[in-house]
């Protein structure tokens, strides 16, 4: 399975902006006893024709006979099979639930980013994939209009975490916490519960 196949003339292409790569839920949303097998971010329909960029994205895991436990992105993530390969498959802040790091082993074709800047200079933002000629912006709009929505904010905790070599403190806990820590590619690397 493929997420995008996207081929466009000019303009920005594709952007998946914090999301989440997850499936249909098993006996509900489909008549599968098990999560997707692991498939694609993407395939261009062809070659140098096409963008998408894949920022800050999470990505769950299957419990699929032969793939327990494993990503729901392959490891080489891009596929060229229908039309040939392009260098503006991006991938920046990736989050592998599974903990494993799949960077090293994805096409080689594809992009993996160290800043949210795509190789022609360009800031990976939302206005910067929807401004188009006229600079118009519509997400302040949609996000406003939307009755379901609620405004996003980053919980603030008084729990203090700092590292130091290779040791983690973690102080000011008045309640039960869980403690997540990833490496710069996005890997989860270790989770721990403390109070």
């Amino acid at each position: 399975a493929y997420i995008t196949a996207a081929q466009q003339s000019g303009g920005r292409g594709y952007l998946m902006y914090e999301c989440t790569v997850t499936t249909a839920i098993p006996g509900t949303e489909t008549a599968s006893a098990y999560r997707s097998k692991p498939g694609y971010f993407r395939r261009p329909w062809q070659a140098t024709t096409s963008e998408v960029v894949f920022y800050n994205t999470t990505i769950e895991t299957t419990d699929f006979t032969g793939f327990e436990g494993q990503s729901l992105i392959d490891p080489l993530g891009w596929q060229n099979t229908l039309g040939g390969e392009s260098s503006m498959m991006y991938e920046y802040g990736t989050i592998e639930l599974s903990g494993v790091d799949n960077s090293q082993a994805r096409a080689s074709w594809s992009t993996l980013l160290t800043a949210p800047e795509l190789s022609d200079g360009t800031d990976i933002t939302t206005f910067n994939f929807t401004k188009g000629n006229d600079d118009w912006d519509p997400l302040p709009g949609l996000i406003a209009d939307d009755m379901t929505g609620v405004s996003s904010t980053i919980p603030v905790s008084s729990v203090n975490v700092h590292a130091y070599g290779n040791q983690v403190f973690v102080s000011n806990v008045t309640s039960n916490t869980q403690i997540n820590m990833y490496n710069l590619n996005g890997v989860l690397m270790k989770s721990f519960k403390t109070n």
